[in-house]
């Protein structure tokens, strides 16, 4: 098949796991012979994009060499499309059994081969493949695991019967199909025809009424027994793919495939790896929390990648997830088109916009179809339309006013009592930066830290930052002596490192502070992996900062790393007890040591 960014292989073979050398390899392939995108479909395969007609039939050749493409016209086991946490989770029927009985019988019948090329066949348990559309389906319950459900036609007409029997019945039905009617859907066939075509495949089978269970999709994230990974609109290069390759490498060894444009990486994780994987996946731009509007947002390629497209869709998708289905809800969901095939998704969508030979398309609770018959919009229109409609609202505009009145009421409220003018102004700062007042309870100061960083900061000593939001935060016109403020993260050392001593890249950063470390001013906002690997410099080198905030946010580690801070006498230090912290607050306490202003 032909795009705007060359030949697409799609690999026809059924896979309800591929194993890590098999994904690697395939990796190497797309990288070498393709553009290096590999894709998910909406049937839970993959196919490789960017070949040439150079290169196509090289890499088809190596794809037969790795298992991973049909051996003759008449396997047709790409049809079955299996729940892919059979196995994994126990409100799931064990499906292996009846999946590999299937696939066998799929792959050896030569009439098979006139089947239509959207033939299609679902195995579920527990609900998952419910909306995938589909000529056969046999769903098998966890708690009757000996009977079996097979619905016909799109689930059209439903019967029941004993699950040794299921994959001949299925099997059956398939041939009659394709002897009796080549080329032709199942739901086509029985719109015309009597039940007597197809009934006497089903001897000892029962009519029976349609599944009641609702679909249910697994979650994104970390489970006990998983690791299920969202693939921002199925698409990512060979480098995330071999990312997924090396996360399952130290669990099962294998992924699965789902067609929810995400993939199954089985076993259960070692502990002290989470924190490191969750990092690397995030940076990947891998999904793995399961409120992440991309979860729910569906772009085809777009243009230039197809040639049909009329417009680039991906980043449009990307700013309305963030900027639009947040504001709308959990449940909401996006579809941006690069044209009215809608090839992404076929249902309707909370919003859909579909890009049109007369500008944008914008429909409403619509499917593409509806859409296209909309007025033609700007996309700059359609933006705006999504955006809502603006109020006015009465408020101070004055920006001094608001500083003013804010460390005013902060002063009225908070419990300074104790701490010296230098400390206040930090204390003040931080409050103002987090907005609650009963912080002033928990910040501590060591006696020396305030003069020594006022004093550090004055005589130009570098600020050494654990996260780039610090940085971008600091009020460079308050530095008294054009101070430096310098974040390692993204020094190209830094992976190297983390995967190395396995540890977070925060961490791994504050290794390269070592050659400015002597006098500088250290501002810890986000990690707390980063607190403790300051610790842990301090007892292998004589180098010592002149100063330490210390105020790392979260619920693992952050209150644990801050006392460990306070009671190191090497250095002058400040945090703020327990959980709270965060990178606003060392902006907050560095901007206050910089100057005396508060404006």
């Amino acid at each position: 098949m032909e795009s705007g960014d060359g030949l697409i292989i799609r690999l026809g073979i059924g896979m309800r796991r591929l194993r890590v050398e098999q994904l690697e390899q395939l990796c190497e392939l797309a990288q070498r012979l393709g553009n290096g995108l590999i894709e998910l479909t909406r049937r839970g395969k993959l196919q490789l994009r960017g070949f040439t007609s150079a290169t196509v039939n090289a890499a088809q050749r190596e794809l037969v060499a790795l298992g991973l493409a049909e051996l003759s016209p008449y396997d047709r086991r790409a049809a079955l499309l299996v729940n892919p946490l059979t196995g994994l989770d126990p409100s799931c029927a064990d499906l292996e059994p009846l999946a590999t009985e299937l696939e066998s019988a799929l792959s050896s019948h030569r009439d098979l081969q006139h089947l239509p090329d959207k033939f299609g066949v679902v195995l579920d348990s527990g609900g998952a493949l419910r909306d995938i559309a589909s000529d056969l389906r046999l769903t098998v319950s966890a708690s009757r695991p000996e009977q079996a459900l097979l619905s016909l036609g799109d689930a059209a007409r439903h019967y029941r019967g004993p699950t040794r029997d299921a994959a001949r019945a299925l099997i059956d039905l398939a041939l009659l199909l394709s002897r009796y009617a080549p080329g032709q859907r199942l739901r086509e066939l029985m719109a015309r025809e009597s039940t007597f075509a197809f009934e006497h495949c089903l001897a000892g089978w029962e009519r029976a009424d349609a599944p009641r269970e609702r679909s249910v999709v697994p979650a994104i994230g970390f489970q006990p027994a998983w690791l299920a990974l969202g693939v921002p609109f199925g698409s990512a290069d060979a480098g995330t793919w071999r990312l997924i390759a090396e996360l399952a490498a130290a669990r099962a060894g294998a992924i699965r495939i789902t067609p929810w444009r995400s993939v199954v990486v089985p076993g259960v994780p070692e502990p002290d790896r989470c924190t490191l994987e969750h990092e690397r996946l995030r940076v990947a731009g891998l999904l793995t929390e399961p409120a992440d509007p991309l979860l729910r947002a569906a772009a085809c390629s777009g243009a230039p990648a197809c040639r049909s497209a009329l417009g680039e869709t991906r980043t449009v998708a990307r700013e309305l997830a963030r900027t639009v289905l947040t504001r709308l809800g959990p449940r909401s969901r996006l579809h941006v088109s690069g044209c009215a095939k809608g090839c992404a998704f076929d249902g309707r969508s909370d919003i859909t916009l579909v890009f049109d030979e007369e500008g944008c398309k914008l429909g409403l609770h619509q499917n593409v179809n509806e859409t296209i018959r909309n007025e033609a919009l700007t996309l700059e229109a359609a933006r705006a339309r999504l955006a809502g409609p603006r109020q006015a609202h009465e408020y101070e505009r004055n920006g001094a006013a608001i500083y003013e009145r804010s460390f005013a009421l902060i002063r009225a409220e908070a419990e300074l009592g104790r701490f010296s003018a230098l400390e206040e102004r930090i204390a003040v700062r931080m409050i103002h930066a987090c907005g609650m007042v009963e912080l002033a309870k928990d910040i501590e100061f060591s006696p020396d830290f305030s003069e020594a960083a006022a004093r550090a900061l004055r005589s130009g000593a570098p600020i050494l930052c654990d996260s780039k939001m610090l940085p971008a935060g600091v009020t460079r016109a308050r530095l008294p002596a054009g101070n430096e403020v310098l974040c390692y993260l993204d020094d190209a050392r830094v992976p190297g490192i983390a995967a190395e001593h396995r540890t977070t890249r925060s961490a791994a950063a504050v290794t390269l502070w070592l050659e400015r470390l002597e006098g500088a001013v250290v501002a810890i906002g986000n990690a707390p992996t980063a607190l403790f690997r300051l610790l842990e410099l301090l007892d292998e080198t004589a180098a010592r900062p002149a100063a330490v905030i210390g105020v790392p946010v979260g619920f693992v580690g952050a209150a644990e790393s801050k006392e460990a801070l306070l009671a190191d006498s090497r250095v002058p230090r400040m945090i703020v007890r327990g959980r709270k912290g965060g990178s606003a607050m060392a902006v907050a306490a560095i901007n206050a040591l910089a100057s005396e202003s508060e404006r």
